[in-house]
C-alpha cells in the first residue's frame, strides 16, 4: 500500500529488461500514482528482494513468537466457540415465551400442510 494514501493504494509490478533470460533483468514495484499525476507520489518505489527479505523477517518473527500466538488464537477461538451464554439465553426465552424448538422447527412443515388444506378447500366449494 502506498504512503500517501493515494486513490488506489496500489502498487504495480514494473520489470527493467523484461527479457527472463537477461542479466540486468530486475523488477520494482512502485505507486500506480509515481507519475501519472501532476502531484507525484513520493513513496519510494520497493525493489522485490526487499520485499522477499521483509516477509522473511515477519515469518520469521511470527515464528519465534509463535507460542504467543497460539496461546492468544487458541483463547479466541474458545471465546468465540464457546456458546454457553447463548444456550442459557436460548432456554429463557423458551421458558419466558413457551416456544418449543421442536415446534419451531416443525413450522415449515405445518404451513405446508395448512396451504395445501386450504387450497384443497377453496377449489372443492
Amino acid at each position: 500500500m502506498c504512503a500517501n494514501l493515494c486513490s488506489t493504494n496500489a502498487f504495480t509490478e514494473i520489470p527493467f529488461h523484461k527479457n527472463e533470460n537477461d542479466k540486468y533483468r530486475r523488477v520494482i514495484w512502485q505507486c500506480n500514482h509515481k507519475f501519472k499525476d501532476k502531484t507525484r507520489c513520493r513513496t519510494p518505489h520497493l525493489t522485490e528482494d526487499k520485499i522477499k527479505a521483509a516477509f522473511v523477517r515477519m515469518v520469521n518473527k511470527l515464528y519465534a513468537d509463535r507460542e504467543f500466538y497460539i496461546t492468544e488464537l487458541t483463547a479466541v477461538k474458545n471465546r468465540l466457540g464457546d456458546t454457553t451464554a447463548l444456550e442459557k439465553e436460548r432456554r429463557i426465552l423458551d421458558e419466558q415465551f413457551g416456544i418449543d424448538a421442536k415446534a419451531v422447527n416443525d413450522l415449515p412443515e405445518l404451513i405446508t400442510e395448512f396451504d395445501e388444506s386450504l387450497w384443497a378447500g377453496l377449489w372443492t366449494a
